[in-house]
């Protein structure tokens, strides 16, 4: 639902306060990129307040491309801490497969 609503060109500030209502609100079943925009529209309404008499465009987007990098990062992390078990399942099912032809043909 994310996805389709920042695609649609919609208001991106609307999109970041629903993002972050939902966060707030202990809704956090979002996705990752839900999370990485939040991250980066959170810093880039921290830079655009402390800084509203010098605006500077390449600073404010260099903290925005910071603290999404950081978010991808940490999503990253995540989601790669289960790929062992994902590994070790898919490397031994075939073998389970066969133990059970085996235990089939024995018991016919």
């Amino acid at each position: 639902e994310f996805e389709r609503h920042f695609w649609s060109g919609g208001n991106l500030v609307e999109l970041y306060q629903t993002a972050a209502a939902n966060r707030r609100n202990g809704r956090d079943k979002t996705g990752s990129l839900e999370r990485i925009f939040e991250a980066g529209m959170s810093e880039y309404q921290k830079v655009k307040n402390a800084n509203k008499a010098a605006l500077d465009a390449g600073a404010m987007l260099d903290g925005a491309r910071r603290a999404m990098r950081a978010a991808y990062q940490r999503e990253m992390d995540m989601l790669e801490s289960h790929l062992s078990f994902l590994a070790s399942v898919g490397s031994v099912s075939p073998y389970i497969g066969l133990f059970g032809t085996v235990w089939g043909i024995m018991n016919a």
